[in-house]
């Protein structure tokens, strides 16, 4: 298909994707919800014990995974903008003469 980059980017873009069409079905099943407990006269118990429904506790997850996805796919368009650096182990080699194993600094 394309580059390993590539195949990241797409994946997280499809995860991305996937975790907006959740927030938004979320964000419905909290209005039914709502409108269910407003109907019936109750509370949400969950709500009055910890200050938040577990839908609301579901939605602040889903954005942090759409904030967090976003920053992933900006530092992936950052990275695909910026040409990538190769570096061949001879060009090191050449530079900083040949490694020797188990040689300490002292001389010895």
């Amino acid at each position: 298909m394309g580059t390993t980059r590539q195949q990241i980017v797409l994946e997280t873009l499809a995860a991305r994707q996937r975790a907006a069409e959740l927030l938004k079905q979320l964000e419905q099943a909290q209005q039914e919800c709502e409108c269910c407990l407003k109907s019936e006269q109750r509370q949400d118990m969950m709500k009055t014990v910890t200050g938040k429904s577990s839908i609301e506790t579901a939605m602040a997850s889903a954005k942090r995974m759409v904030e967090m996805l976003d920053r992933a796919l900006e530092e992936a368009q950052k990275s695909v903008e910026e040409p990538e650096v190769v570096v061949r182990p001879v060009d090191v080699l050449g530079r900083i003469g040949p490694l020797t194993v188990g040689r300490v600094a002292g001389g010895r």
